[in-house]
């Protein structure tokens, strides 16, 4: 199987470990905005069925927040601390969330949307740094392509997982919130792996 995959995806044996932790995260992610998309719209849609665009307004300025915010730190912080520190406070956050919405405190549902949104913005991009920092520039070439698979991948995955769920009944739209904090630590893991992979290489 390592065989055909560094085959078909031009991987050497040494990039493979590096290459697959970033196409696993990338996948993860993705596949997590897109259920959290749906499961976020759905339930800020029912809770506020006219305050669609006041929503998308306040998406931007809290990705511009946090975007800004992040740079800062970065200037005082490693990366892996970064990188961590924003999945684990991404974690955090939408277990409360989860928690607010079992009493249907209906700002819990506003929060979710704009979350979501920047978990969007913010979990692509830190992959794609991530990519940077731990590959030379020859791999990377090599590389990215299957690397980028992932999110490709994880887009399908996520969308008709939560399709599947949602129809079949399996959870609740909130209860999926516990799933997508539960991945998102599995991310953090991710990240901490190819870190120490990283300083092994």
């Amino acid at each position: 199987m390592t065989k055909y995959i560094e085959k078909v995806f031009n991987v050497r044996r040494n990039e493979l470990a590096p290459a697959s932790l970033l196409f696993a995260y990338l996948f993860l992610i993705i596949a997590l905005y897109m259920m959290g998309q749906a499961i976020g719209k759905g339930m800020f849609l029912n809770a506020f069925p006219k305050q669609l665009p006041q929503a998308i307004m306040a998406t931007a300025v809290a990705v511009g927040l946090f975007a800004s915010g992040y740079i800062r730190l970065s200037h005082r912080l490693s990366l892996e601390k970064m990188i961590v520190g924003s999945l684990l406070f991404f974690t955090g956050s939408f277990v409360i969330f989860w928690w607010m919405t079992q009493f249907h405190n209906r700002w819990a549902y506003a929060l979710v949307y704009v979350w979501v949104y920047m978990l969007g913005a913010m979990g692509p991009a830190m992959g794609w740094t991530l990519g940077n920092y731990v590959l030379t520039t020859r791999e990377a070439r090599r590389v990215f392509g299957f690397i980028g698979a992932g999110a490709v991948a994880g887009g399908t995955a996520g969308g008709f997982l939560t399709a599947a769920l949602l129809k079949a009944k399996v959870a609740s739209p909130e209860n999926l919130l516990i799933v997508v904090a539960g991945v998102l630590a599995i991310c953090a893991i991710l990240v901490k792996l190819l870190f120490v992979q990283s300083r092994q290489r």
